[in-house]
């Protein structure tokens, strides 16, 4: 007698049938061998559904990973802003750092009227304001787009905010500095000689480091950490 797979198989489940066995007997083997089977489906099913949504770091719906798109778009935004401000901020530096020191070396020469001189720092001032005004705009826009409850985007946030913060206040001196100097050459008219407010100037001017780039480290992380594409960012 041929055998078919089929039996084959309910033999292996089962055991093989006596040769007294009724066709009931068939179908009552048949049934549990369809019910084993789809018991097998479905449990296989659930494993694959469970080890997707327990996917360490890759679940679309982690609040966390919600955070970290919102604090890289902001980021991503700004980012053009920050670096042009960041160039300029070198430039006007260097050109103040230049200035205050050829006067501290030389004073102001005596062949020519002293207050115009003026006009230098009231130059280096009101571009010192609008850098100062970008970097206070880049943190105005992180405090209104980003509220982040996940203590890691808390860290990250905190991060670029301190970052801006030191910036600002090292420019917010330079410009007082500046506005200082503007004001005293008004009516300083002592020939080969400078107001020693210049000597301060140029000597924080010196002094000042740019911070580290915390915005730019801070994308890139959120970047490899939460496999944030450029899709995300936009």
């Amino acid at each position: 007698m041929k055998v078919t797979a089929k039996r084959r198989f309910r033999e292996l489940l089962v055991g093989k049938p006596q040769p007294s066995g009724t066709d009931v007997c068939i179908d009552q083997t048949d049934g549990k061998i369809g019910s084993i089977v789809k018991a097998g489906y479905a449990f296989l099913a659930s494993v694959t559904l469970l080890s997707a949504l327990s996917c360490t770091g890759c679940s679309m719906l982690s609040p966390e990973k919600t955070e970290a798109k919102v604090l890289g778009k902001t980021l991503n935004s700004q980012a053009g802003a920050m670096t042009s401000a960041a160039l300029r901020e070198r430039q006007i530096l260097i050109q103040i750092s230049h200035w205050s020191g050829e006067v501290a070396g030389i004073g102001f020469p005596a062949f020519q009227p002293i207050p115009p001189n003026a006009r230098f720092p009231r130059s280096y001032e009101q571009e010192v304001k609008q850098i100062l005004q970008v970097w206070q705009a880049v943190h105005q826009r992180l405090s209104v787009d980003n509220h982040p409850t996940s203590a890691a985007i808390q860290v990250y946030l905190g991060e670029v905010v301190a970052s801006l913060q030191q910036r600002e206040a090292a420019l917010g001196e330079i410009d007082n500095l500046l506005s200082q100097c503007a004001n005293v050459i008004q009516t300083f008219n002592q020939a080969f000689s400078h107001p020693a407010v210049i000597d301060t100037l140029g000597q924080k001017v010196q002094a000042y480091a740019p911070p580290p780039d915390k915005a730019s480290s801070v994308l890139s992380e959120l970047r490899l950490k939460y496999k944030l594409t450029d899709a995300d960012l936009q």
